[in-house]
Formats: structure tokens, C-alpha cells, sequence
């Protein structure tokens, strides 16, 4: 009786453990095709505090052109300026788009910023929105990106 009652807790135990592995693992990363390596971040993740996405929203169906909206705190400009990055589901290059701040941008508040895309479509069914912090520097530390999933929609 005793040996069921811990067989019964080791097996909860256990499968307590693969749960949280496959639920709560950190996302995947993805390499792009010059090599960079990317995570993505979504509204759980630690950049929620320094940028927000209106459009396209996560997971979302995008068709060319889309607009991509949203805010950022002022220090992920340069020149009221940040990169973004359309790619496709294989990590290659769709496009790439400069945001423009639509607002003072030498703030720490937010500031809102716009770019639309235009892209050929792709043969793929899925991507990924990039974009990433402008860093003038030659110091990598200073780099910071965030990803949303996007869907094509013909």
C-alpha cells in the first residue's frame, strides 16, 4: 500500500515536471539569414515594459502592404529612427522597413512609430515580425529585438 501511494506521487511528480517543460520553456530562438539570432517575445515576455505592438496584433494575418504601429520607449530610436523586419517562415529576409517615430523621441516615455511594408507574397504560410532597438554603437550589449509571429493571408 505504502509502495502504490509513492509510485503515485513520483508519477505526479513526474508528469508535473514534463508539464512545466513544455509549458512554461522559455520560446524558441530563430536564425535569420545573415545569421542573427533572434527570441521571440510576446505580452508575457520582459519587453512589454519598453515596447508595445498595436498592428499587426500576435499571431496575426498580414497582406501586403500592412502598416506596423505601435510604441517604444524613446530609447529604442536614433534619429527618431528603428529597424524592422519582415521575414518568412524559413528565417529569410521578406523585407525591411524603417519605423518613424510620431512623436518626440528623445524621451524615455513612449513614443509611437509607424512603417508600412509592401512584400512580394510568400510560399510559406507563417513569419516573423523583427524589430529591433537602433543602436548606432558598436556595443552588441546594447542590442535588443522583439519578434511577434505573423501569418500570410493571401
Amino acid at each position: 500500500m505504502k509502495s502504490k501511494i509513492i509510485g503515485g506521487l513520483f508519477f505526479v511528480l513526474l508528469l508535473s515536471v514534463v508539464v512545466m517543460f513544455f509549458f512554461l520553456s522559455p520560446p524558441q530562438k530563430k536564425q535569420t539569414e545573415d545569421g542573427a539570432t533572434v527570441s521571440p517575445v510576446s505580452d508575457s515576455g520582459n519587453m512589454v515594459d519598453e515596447i508595445e505592438i498595436t498592428n499587426p496584433p500576435i499571431g496575426g494575418s498580414v497582406s501586403s502592404p500592412f502598416t506596423v504601429t505601435g510604441r517604444a520607449r524613446g530609447s529604442w530610436f536614433f534619429e527618431a529612427e528603428m529597424p524592422v523586419t519582415l521575414f518568412n517562415g524559413r528565417g529569410e529576409v521578406m523585407v525591411r522597413g524603417t519605423a518613424r517615430a510620431q512623436d518626440e523621441w528623445m524621451t524615455e516615455d513612449f513614443v509611437p512609430f509607424e512603417v508600412t511594408l509592401l512584400f512580394d507574397m510568400p510560399t510559406v504560410a507563417d513569419g516573423f515580425l523583427l524589430i529591433e532597438r537602433s543602436n548606432p554603437s558598436d556595443d552588441r550589449s546594447l542590442d535588443k529585438s522583439y519578434m511577434i509571429p505573423v501569418s500570410f493571408q493571401n
